[in-house]
């Protein structure tokens, strides 16, 4: 998944992984429809996604290195009014950072 959205903010999320890093333009008319409704749409930077983000990684812990954030929205999770975020193979801790700052 690739779109958080709690109440009225949707957040775009910088994937981690490359074959999805360009899915949120299927939903951009729908993206646009929800911001003329008075929806706030955040777009997290895209990461660049180089080796670099991949090298050294641990393959029995594969998160991501903290290059540039990466996220995906599965990495979130509401619970109430926080939001919770897991480190994880597709969100480094540079991602949780940004991913939670707004809200």
């Amino acid at each position: 998944m690739f779109l958080v959205v709690i109440g009225d903010h949707i957040i775009e999320t910088p994937n981690v992984i490359r074959s999805r890093a360009q899915e949120t333009f299927g939903y951009r008319t729908l993206l646009m429809e929800y911001m003329k409704s008075g929806a706030k749409w955040y777009s997290a930077p895209k990461p660049m996604l180089l080796d670099s983000l991949f090298e050294g990684v641990d393959p029995n812990k594969p998160t991501p290195r903290n290059d540039e954030p990466a996220f995906d929205a599965a990495n979130v999770l509401r619970f109430g009014e926080d939001l919770i975020y897991l480190v994880s193979a597709t969100g480094n801790e540079f991602g949780g950072t940004l991913a939670c700052s707004r809200f």
